[in-house]
């Protein structure tokens, strides 16, 4: 079995905070983004990493897939937060993992699948 997955083509390291966004339906409280920051880094200049929200699909019980939604460019970006809120809660919950392509709003660094 070959296992996929996606990721930033350059050496990159999670941020350490996530920002979850929920659903809630009376009493129960459901995830369906996340939202958190990668660094990657820079060939030309080390001290000067690229900063990218990454906004990923939670999978859910019914449908267990979780993907990358969106990447979101933060470095000079001070609308990064709020465009990457938007994307996550317009487009995660309907998102084809495996179907859909994901949305890139400002210049991130390479991404993209990786087959094992």
């Amino acid at each position: 079995m070959t296992s996929v997955w996606e990721s930033f083509s350059g050496f990159n390291s999670s941020g350490a905070r996530i920002e979850w966004r929920i659903e809630t339906t009376g009493d129960k409280a459901v995830p369906f983004a996340a939202i958190h920051r990668r660094s990657i880094s820079n060939p030309d200049d080390e001290n000067k990493p690229t900063e990218v929200l990454l906004v990923a699909k939670v999978g859910q019980m019914d449908a267990r897939d979780g993907c990358t939604v969106g990447l979101v460019l933060a470095t000079g970006n001070p609308a990064a937060n709020d465009q990457a809120r938007k994307l996550a809660d317009d487009k995660a919950r309907t998102f084809a993992c495996g179907k859909d392509r994901h949305t890139v709003i400002g210049n991130v660094p390479a991404f993209g699948r990786v087959d094992n």
